[in-house]
């Protein structure tokens, strides 16, 4: 017997298109009997498609951080050093705090599971002491070699989130959502 397959969950750009087709506010009046809007609380569920999205990419991409061309001394002369602005660490960084804000450090994640993608990076990046004092502070300045560690531990985080995604089970869970 043939099976049509049957498949309603929308796509990404599905999603998203819907999303952003809600209205961009609602209104409500204030104490002071004022109509005001007030922002949908829609916003947070594009934030959570495109983090999948960046996600994504990054684990087709497969790229790492290079500690050369990132550690940067903070001012002339000076010995303490920073992490240089980077594309794949401002997207790390960026990621990290969206995930553990939306899914670790508010009620959405009691409702809400995040993906595969997104918990496999939770657990790869957990206690990240660089990507928390860089996204919810400010990029520390630190000595070389703390730098440098630095960048091999992230790479270290990277290459175990990509080994995760290679995993069975990985794919296992990827059919199954």
């Amino acid at each position: 017997m043939y099976h049509m397959p049957y498949d309603d969950t929308p796509t990404d750009e599905e999603m998203l298109d819907w999303l952003s087709s809600m209205h961009e506010g609602e209104m409500t009046t204030n104490a002071l009997g004022q109509n005001i809007v007030v922002p949908s609380d829609h916003y947070w569920r594009q934030y959570v498609i495109q983090s999948d999205q960046q996600l994504k990419e990054m684990a087709r991409t497969g790229h790492a951080l290079d500690s050369h061309r990132l550690i940067q001394p903070e001012a002339f002369g000076s010995d303490a050093v920073i992490l240089a602005a980077d594309p794949l660490l401002e997207t790390l960084t960026t990621l990290y705090i969206l995930l553990v804000t939306m899914f670790q450090e508010t009620d959405i994640g009691r409702h809400y599971c995040p993906s595969p993608y997104a918990t496999r990076f939770l657990g790869a990046f957990d206690n990240c002491a660089y990507l928390r004092e860089a996204g919810f502070y400010q990029p520390p300045a630190m000595s070389r070699e703390v730098a440098e560690q630095t960048v091999v531990e992230l790479n270290q985080r990277l290459e175990a989130w990509h080994q995760s995604l290679k995993q069975p089970d990985f794919a296992y869970v990827l059919v199954a959502n």
